[in-house]
């Protein structure tokens, strides 16, 4: 399989289609990640498209010695995608459309809703040869946005990248996901739309009450919330994701910011069993102690010129 990547983080991407599909072996062409292991694809937020991998040919000439009826079925179009944007290529998709053409035994053109999405993603060394065979619906995560939400909170982030963080978890569905500084439950939504059963706590009691707006009314059921102290939760799950309350639009109740964090970290072992991760959201000028995890990758995600997040993906020792 090939993943296009979206460039707007590509380590983040990269480390999203990892955690779900745990390939052996990985290579990675700028914005192409190539992988034999196959999964639910449906759950990617960083990913615009995934391609059944046809092959990897270094011209255009090299097309013609390709077996496209193998992968053909009904109707076809042909689409160029370059990567970067930016490169120049003297190939148009007419041209390339002829040589699949040739190659098909009952061949039919269809440019508005074609069976078969033939594309070809040109790049500086080599071109890649794809059958499309998901593309991501980012109306449909753009529908869960912070400003979509009944429950609304300034600081609160969008679907896409609460459905990675809960993505980088590697949790699957029907299993236990936790939020234990939820806010208004961006985060427990993404989970909760993958199948998981959620669990989600905040010491602020306006917070949950909107949380729980926020689950009802995009139709999450199977979550269990409560105004708590995050260092007092007695439930267990299967993976934490969290964004970390900054001191910002949220309390610390007279906590240091430092203290805090890892205060949870040492905490969460009593939520957690071994080889289960916790990801975890702090400004990237936090420099914490890992006891009893082993960091997985560290991903830093810039929000705006003033603020960049870190994002830790850590697995219980």
């Amino acid at each position: 399989y090939a993943f296009l990547m979206n460039g707007e983080n590509l380590d983040l991407a990269k480390n999203e289609i990892l955690a779900l599909s745990k390939p052996n072996k990985y290579d990675v062409f700028d914005r192409i990640l190539t992988s034999k292991i196959k999964f639910n694809f449906k759950r990617l937020a960083y990913t615009h498209k995934v391609y059944e991998l046809i092959d990897i040919k270094k011209s255009v000439n090299d097309l013609k010695n390709i077996n496209f009826s193998k992968y053909y079925n009904k109707s076809f179009s042909v689409r160029i995608i370059r990567i970067p944007s930016n490169i120049e290529t003297n190939i148009h998709e007419k041209q390339i459309g002829s040589i699949v053409w040739e190659k098909l035994k009952n061949p039919k053109v269809d440019l508005k809703n074609p069976f078969t999405k033939f594309e070809f993603l040109f790049t500086k060394e080599c071109i890649f040869i794809c059958k499309l065979i998901y593309e991501l619906d980012k109306k449909e995560l753009v529908t869960r946005n912070a400003k979509f939400r009944p429950g609304f909170h300034p600081s609160s982030m969008n679907s896409n990248f609460a459905r990675a963080l809960v993505n980088l978890t590697g949790i699957k569905e029907k299993q236990i996901f936790m939020d234990p500084f939820c806010g208004v439950g961006g985060i427990l939504i993404e989970a909760g739309k993958l199948g998981c059963k959620i669990v989600g706590s905040d010491i602020n009691p306006e917070m949950i009450h909107k949380c729980k707006q926020n689950l009802d009314y995009f139709k999450i059921k199977n979550y269990k919330l409560s105004v708590k102290d995050a260092l007092t939760i007695k439930d267990k799950a299967d993976a934490i994701a969290t964004d970390f309350p900054y001191g910002l639009h949220s309390s610390l109740h007279g906590r240091k910011i430092n203290e805090l964090y890892q205060q949870f970290i040492v905490y969460s072992k009593k939520i957690l069993k071994k080889g289960d991760k916790m990801v975890l959201v702090m400004p990237s000028t936090i420099n914490l102690n890992y006891f009893g995890y082993k960091l997985n990758s560290t991903i830093l995600h810039r929000i705006h010129k003033g603020l960049t997040r870190k994002i830790l993906v850590l697995e219980k020792s």
